[in-house]
């Protein structure tokens, strides 16, 4: 068995820790910010911020270690920035598949990517560094995702979709052929995308219409 340190302590590391064995992979220890979360999962020890990490690391037996940055939602660019930060400290960023997803041959999977249950990833996609497809997503052929993408259970990307970096499709959304949509978007659950997006749009609905800019200031008015 490999060992897996994730950094995450909430829903994502529940499921990475339902297939880890599976592909060799043994959860050793698990890293969080949040100083009052606890450990989900039973006999595994949760450790805290870096300081923890590298506590942890000095008491390790092995010589090397993997990772996996479980951390989902809308947080891409939380988890490529971890990401980047434990290759420097010397981890390796395991790309992990589960064994009852499809990734196709001729696919090319970036550094730190989850493919969990039922997904699938067809025929010549490209997905950049520490993105998930999480369970029964599609992603069908010549799409393109940029690195820290999300795309949420059962959404659908149909061929010659682009994603940018660090966007979010939203659970049971679908994305029409050949739409290209921009970083750090948010497509609402169940939408239905028919043209490109910007960059930094919420989007919601069918079709899916502009909601608010990302970075504005939410009026709850």
């Amino acid at each position: 068995m490999k060992p897996l340190i994730l950094w995450g302590g909430t829903g994502q590391s529940i499921v990475i820790e339902e297939f880890a064995t599976d592909i060799q992979f043994e959860i050793v220890a698990i890293i969080e910010n949040d100083i009052s979360k606890k450990t989900p999962i039973s006999g595994v020890t949760i450790f805290y911020k870096i300081e923890g990490l590298r506590k942890f690391l000095k008491s390790c037996s092995f010589s090397t270690s993997f990772f996996a940055v479980a951390i989902g939602g809308d947080k891409g660019r939380d988890r490529v920035t971890i990401g980047r930060m434990l290759e420097e400290e010397g981890l390796i960023p395991a790309t992990l598949i589960h064994p009852a997803a499809y990734v196709s041959k001729t696919s090319i999977l970036g550094k730190g990517c989850q493919i969990l249950v039922h997904s699938t990833v067809g025929a010549r996609v490209s997905i950049d560094d520490f993105s998930i497809i999480n369970s029964g997503a599609s992603i069908d052929h010549e799409c393109r995702l940029g690195k820290g993408v999300h795309i949420a259970p059962g959404a659908t990307l149909t061929g010659l979709v682009e994603v940018g970096n660090y966007s979010f499709i939203g659970a049971g959304a679908v994305v029409l052929p050949g739409v290209t949509i921009g970083k750090d978007v948010v497509v609402g659950a169940g939408s239905v995308v028919t043209r490109n997006i910007p960059d930094n749009m919420i989007v919601k609905g069918n079709p899916a219409k502009y909601v608010r800019n990302k970075y504005e200031e939410k009026n709850d008015d």
